[in-house]
């Protein structure tokens, strides 16, 4: 599939995912809260574009893995998550269940183009260049929801609460834990060797999913943030 066609998909999807969110909410409120999550976007996707100035990927391909992180892993991860709680319970579905089902949906799109585009896909910064996009757009699609729910629950005083946390504090933890695996990724390819191309993508996921289940288990606990 061409990058354009991708991104369409992806747009739609994204666009899908929103309109839940908003049905959820409420226009009024929705609109507050996706215009608190885009206002920092800009400065967050500047910072990894900085990273990238010395060898810039396809700016199609940094677009699809945004999209990716907007659209299908946080509607899918949303759904799975959803019924975990149902059947574990919130708990083990932060520590154990989320950290998993979230970084592998994140991971797809960063194992689609090591494998299909090994040409823009050559070593470590890009797999974690790729890694930031995913993890930017999984952010900014469930901020929106936060914010949304924050805004609703407890006026423009919650909303700004929950924006310092997860807009501002917190706002790369998405994409370091992601990051985790793209660099995973990045030393497979540079490597050559047979071994390093199963034991270092499994290793960096392995370290994304651990690192994202002790920041929720540190939010669980109260030491940390937001998940």
């Amino acid at each position: 599939m061409s990058p354009g066609r991708s991104l369409a998909g992806l747009g739609l999807v994204a666009a899908a995912a929103l309109a839940l969110t908003a049905a959820g909410v409420g226009g009024r409120v929705f609109a507050v809260a996706a215009a608190v999550a885009v206002l920092p976007l800009p400065l967050f996707v500047g910072v990894v574009l900085w990273l990238d100035r010395f060898e810039p990927e396809p700016r199609a391909m940094l677009a699809v893995a945004f999209l990716w992180g907007a659209s299908i892993a946080v509607l899918v991860s949303g759904l799975v998550n959803g019924v975990m709680d149902a059947v574990a319970g919130p708990m083990w579905t932060a520590l154990a269940g989320a950290p998993i089902v979230e970084e592998a949906l994140k991971a797809a799109v960063l194992v689609r183009f090591y494998l299909a585009r090994k040409d823009e896909f050559d070593g470590v910064v890009d797999g974690v260049i790729y890694a930031a996009m995913v993890g930017l757009g999984f952010a900014f699609a469930e901020n929106v929801d936060y914010y949304g729910r924050a805004f609703q629950q407890g006026g423009p005083a919650g909303l700004a609460m929950i924006f310092t946390l997860r807009g501002m504090i917190a706002s790369f933890s998405h994409p370091l834990f992601t990051s985790l695996t793209g660099l995973g990724l990045g030393v497979a390819r540079q490597s050559g060797s047979r071994r390093a191309a199963v034991v270092a993508p499994a290793a960096g996921f392995a370290g994304s999913v651990a690192l994202h289940a002790i920041w929720n288990a540190g939010a669980s606990a109260g030491v940390l943030f937001f998940v």
